[in-house]
Protein backbone atom coordinates (compact mmCIF):
# COMPACT_ATOMS: atom_id res chain seq x y z
CA UNK A 1 0.00 0.00 0.00
CA UNK A 2 1.17 3.50 -0.84
CA UNK A 3 0.17 6.77 0.70
CA UNK A 4 0.93 10.29 -0.40
CA UNK A 5 1.52 13.31 1.81
CA UNK A 6 0.06 15.61 -0.83
CA UNK A 7 -3.03 15.16 -3.02
CA UNK A 8 -2.62 14.52 -6.73
CA UNK A 9 -2.76 17.77 -8.67
CA UNK A 10 -3.70 18.08 -12.33
CA UNK A 11 -2.51 21.10 -14.28
CA UNK A 12 -4.30 22.65 -17.22
CA UNK A 13 -2.37 24.87 -19.62
CA UNK A 14 -3.46 28.48 -19.54
CA UNK A 15 -2.52 31.33 -21.85
CA UNK A 16 -3.85 34.40 -20.08
CA UNK A 17 -4.86 37.46 -22.03
CA UNK A 18 -4.52 41.06 -20.93
CA UNK A 19 -1.54 42.87 -19.44
CA UNK A 20 1.68 40.89 -19.15
CA UNK A 21 2.76 39.70 -15.72
CA UNK A 22 6.04 41.18 -14.42
CA UNK A 23 8.42 38.87 -12.53
CA UNK A 24 5.79 36.58 -10.99
CA UNK A 25 7.13 34.81 -7.89
CA UNK A 26 4.06 33.27 -6.24
CA UNK A 27 0.53 32.16 -7.05
CA UNK A 28 -2.42 31.66 -4.73
CA UNK A 29 -6.08 30.76 -4.83
CA UNK A 30 -8.37 32.44 -2.32
CA UNK A 31 -10.38 29.26 -1.80
CA UNK A 32 -13.57 31.27 -2.15
CA UNK A 33 -14.97 29.46 -5.19
CA UNK A 34 -14.42 32.46 -7.48
CA UNK A 35 -11.85 30.68 -9.65
CA UNK A 36 -9.52 33.68 -9.40
CA UNK A 37 -5.76 33.19 -9.27
CA UNK A 38 -3.65 35.76 -7.47
CA UNK A 39 -0.18 36.36 -8.87
CA UNK A 40 2.50 37.98 -6.71
CA UNK A 41 4.84 40.15 -8.74
CA UNK A 42 8.27 40.79 -7.23
CA UNK A 43 8.01 44.51 -8.00
CA UNK A 44 5.35 44.92 -5.30
CA UNK A 45 2.01 44.13 -6.90
CA UNK A 46 -0.53 41.32 -6.74
CA UNK A 47 -2.51 40.76 -9.93
CA UNK A 48 -5.63 38.67 -10.54
CA UNK A 49 -6.29 36.19 -13.32
CA UNK A 50 -10.00 35.56 -13.80
CA UNK A 51 -11.42 33.44 -16.64
CA UNK A 52 -7.93 33.27 -18.25
CA UNK A 53 -7.58 37.06 -18.35
CA UNK A 54 -5.21 39.22 -16.33
CA UNK A 55 -7.43 41.90 -14.83
CA UNK A 56 -6.28 45.48 -15.51
CA UNK A 57 -6.33 46.63 -11.88
CA UNK A 58 -4.10 45.32 -9.09
CA UNK A 59 -5.34 43.43 -6.02
CA UNK A 60 -2.55 45.18 -4.10
CA UNK A 61 0.04 47.74 -5.18
CA UNK A 62 2.75 48.43 -2.60
CA UNK A 63 5.60 49.23 -4.99
CA UNK A 64 6.53 52.28 -2.91
CA UNK A 65 7.00 50.01 0.14
CA UNK A 66 8.96 47.24 -1.61
CA UNK A 67 12.66 46.97 -2.46
CA UNK A 68 12.64 45.34 -5.91
CA UNK A 69 16.28 44.44 -6.45
CA UNK A 70 18.15 41.16 -6.74
CA UNK A 71 16.55 38.63 -4.39
CA UNK A 72 14.49 41.33 -2.65
CA UNK A 73 10.89 42.25 -3.45
CA UNK A 74 7.31 41.21 -2.71
CA UNK A 75 7.95 37.50 -2.27
CA UNK A 76 4.82 35.74 -1.05
CA UNK A 77 1.22 35.87 0.10
CA UNK A 78 -1.35 33.76 1.92
CA UNK A 79 -5.07 34.11 2.42
CA UNK A 80 -6.48 33.67 5.91
CA UNK A 81 -7.91 30.11 6.16
CA UNK A 82 -11.45 31.52 6.61
CA UNK A 83 -11.19 33.94 3.68
CA UNK A 84 -13.46 35.65 2.58
CA UNK A 85 -15.32 35.57 5.93
CA UNK A 86 -12.03 36.78 7.38
CA UNK A 87 -10.92 39.50 4.97
CA UNK A 88 -7.18 39.18 5.77
CA UNK A 89 -4.34 38.56 3.35
CA UNK A 90 -0.75 38.21 4.56
CA UNK A 91 2.33 39.22 2.56
CA UNK A 92 6.09 38.87 2.83
CA UNK A 93 8.23 41.64 1.34
CA UNK A 94 11.57 43.39 1.73
CA UNK A 95 11.12 47.00 2.81
CA UNK A 96 12.15 49.64 0.25
CA UNK A 97 15.71 50.90 0.65
CA UNK A 98 16.61 48.14 3.13
CA UNK A 99 17.39 44.48 3.64
CA UNK A 100 14.54 44.15 6.17
CA UNK A 101 12.01 41.38 5.59
CA UNK A 102 8.49 42.42 6.56
CA UNK A 103 5.51 40.18 7.29
CA UNK A 104 2.26 42.13 7.28
CA UNK A 105 -1.47 41.81 6.87
CA UNK A 106 -3.85 43.70 4.59
CA UNK A 107 -7.65 43.76 4.66
CA UNK A 108 -9.93 43.23 1.67
CA UNK A 109 -11.95 46.24 0.60
CA UNK A 110 -15.55 45.55 1.74
CA UNK A 111 -16.84 47.20 -1.44
CA UNK A 112 -14.53 45.48 -3.94
CA UNK A 113 -13.55 41.78 -3.78
CA UNK A 114 -10.68 42.50 -6.20
CA UNK A 115 -8.90 45.05 -3.99
CA UNK A 116 -6.96 45.12 -0.72
CA UNK A 117 -6.92 48.33 1.27
CA UNK A 118 -3.33 49.57 1.22
CA UNK A 119 -4.05 51.77 4.25
CA UNK A 120 -5.03 48.70 6.30
CA UNK A 121 -1.49 47.33 6.63
CA UNK A 122 -0.61 45.84 10.01
CA UNK A 123 3.07 44.87 10.34
CA UNK A 124 3.63 41.70 12.37
CA UNK A 125 7.33 40.89 11.97
CA UNK A 126 10.40 42.68 10.70
CA UNK A 127 13.67 40.79 10.34
CA UNK A 128 16.92 42.42 9.28
CA UNK A 129 19.49 40.35 7.46
CA UNK A 130 23.14 41.15 6.92
CA UNK A 131 23.13 41.00 3.12
CA UNK A 132 20.86 41.79 0.19
CA UNK A 133 20.41 38.17 -0.83
CA UNK A 134 19.30 34.81 0.56
CA UNK A 135 15.76 36.02 1.08
CA UNK A 136 12.80 33.64 1.11
CA UNK A 137 9.20 34.59 0.88
CA UNK A 138 6.61 31.84 0.91
CA UNK A 139 3.74 32.04 3.38
CA UNK A 140 1.23 29.28 4.05
CA UNK A 141 -1.36 28.37 6.64
CA UNK A 142 -0.99 24.86 7.96
CA UNK A 143 -3.80 22.48 8.88
CA UNK A 144 -3.26 23.62 12.48
CA UNK A 145 -4.33 27.17 11.51
CA UNK A 146 -0.87 28.64 12.10
CA UNK A 147 0.79 30.92 9.57
CA UNK A 148 4.11 29.45 8.44
CA UNK A 149 6.74 31.92 7.27
CA UNK A 150 9.90 31.20 5.31
CA UNK A 151 12.97 33.32 5.93
CA UNK A 152 16.29 33.07 4.17
CA UNK A 153 19.50 33.04 6.20
CA UNK A 154 20.15 36.67 5.19
CA UNK A 155 23.86 36.07 4.73
CA UNK A 156 25.87 36.56 1.56
CA UNK A 157 26.98 34.05 -1.04
CA UNK A 158 28.06 30.68 0.35
CA UNK A 159 26.73 31.63 3.83
CA UNK A 160 29.91 33.28 5.21
CA UNK A 161 28.47 33.53 8.73
CA UNK A 162 26.84 30.05 8.73
CA UNK A 163 23.45 31.46 9.77
CA UNK A 164 21.62 28.61 8.04
CA UNK A 165 23.63 26.11 10.05
CA UNK A 166 23.20 27.91 13.40
CA UNK A 167 19.85 27.20 15.08
CA UNK A 168 20.32 30.22 17.38
CA UNK A 169 20.50 32.78 14.58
Amino acid sequence: AFSHAQPTVDFNEMNPTGNALVNPVDIANAGDGSGRLFIVEKRGTIRIIKDSAVLPDTFLDIRNLVMNSGERGLLGMAFHPQYPDSRYVYVNYVKNGTIITTISRFTKDPNNPNKLLKSSEVIYITQAGEETNHKAGDLAFGPDGYLYITMGDGGGSYGPNDHAQDVTS
